[in-house]
């Protein structure tokens, strides 16, 4: 099962970081980089904190005890 997520993480974030890498130039044309980069990480921030504790839950794994 592990495998499998894996597997479909990979899938979803080639196609969706090469979408958003010519927006992201884009908007660091019209701004600067600095509002762009503090989103991003706010962006990865909350979507990396997000899958521990509920993907878990809805997929029947195991949990890591962090959420």
């Amino acid at each position: 099962m592990q495998d499998l997520l894996v597997q479909l993480i990979g899938t979803i974030v080639a196609p969706a970081s090469a979408v958003a890498s010519p927006l992201a130039g884009k908007r660091i044309d019209q701004v600067s980089i600095h509002p762009v980069y503090i989103a991003s990480v706010l962006v990865m921030a909350i979507s990396g904190a997000y899958p521990p504790s509920y993907e878990t839950k809805q997929l029947g794994l195991p949990s890591s005890g962090k959420g």
